[in-house]
């Protein structure tokens, strides 16, 4: 027996592809989505709209900022996004995965995230991978393993994680599976990146041209 549509929600019958149908599932289970409708709402949103602070921290889903680079990806979020946390989410503490060395306002707190105290409120640090590509793709797996060992002991649920140019590590086990799971234990991920389907099924921001202030 069929459920009872909601009151004055219209509906339409449309025909989708069995292996459409199947990735629409899998993306709902991967990701946490309550039902097929929400993923594609949520892909639905994928325009070309700038993004808005409300927009991007809405909820626990991780989502991504794209945009060519010098187009105002980094400084959406470290001269808008991370300043207007302050007033609106004053106890939550960020991290900053930041390969361009380009968040010089927040703490560097080298290779490591063992230091961290994790129950502070309010922090503003980072990390500040190698340059070159291959060490630095070590450096940021190892970091994602521990900080999955926090994120499972509940110790991130204030906590904002940002990688930039979340690309570079795409291909990471470690890194693919916190991101389809993070909702469940941060209060937010966002990937930066200048490649559209880094992480597929996401929402997705894209930015075209932020000046500078």
């Amino acid at each position: 027996m069929r459920g009872r549509k909601p009151s004055g929600v219209r509906t339409h019958h449309v025909r989708i592809r069995v292996e459409d149908v199947e990735e629409l599932v899998q993306r709902r289970d991967v990701i946490g989505y309550k039902n097929i409708h929400s993923v594609i709402h949520a892909l639905l949103k994928q325009s070309d709209k700038p993004p808005t602070i409300e927009e991007v921290m809405k909820e626990t889903t991780p989502v991504v900022i794209v945009g060519l680079p010098n187009h105002g990806k980094t400084h959406f979020i470290r001269n808008k996004l991370i300043p207007a946390l302050s007033n609106k989410h004053d106890r939550v503490s960020v991290l900053v995965i930041d390969r361009g060395n380009e968040y010089d306002s927040l703490e560097n707190v080298g290779k490591s995230v063992h230091a961290i105290d994790w129950k502070k409120p309010n922090q503003r640090l980072r990390i500040v991978p190698s340059d070159d590509p291959e060490v630095a793709k070590t450096e940021v797996d190892l970091t994602i393993r521990n900080l999955v060992t926090h994120a499972y002991a509940g110790n991130m649920k204030n906590w904002i994680l940002i990688i930039e140019e979340c690309q570079l590590y795409q291909d990471l086990g470690s890194l693919r599976d916190f991101v389809y799971r993070s909702r469940r234990f941060l209060r937010k991920l966002i990937l930066v990146t200048p490649k559209l389907d880094a992480f597929p099924g996401l929402q997705t921001f894209r930015i075209h041209w932020e000046k500078s202030d």
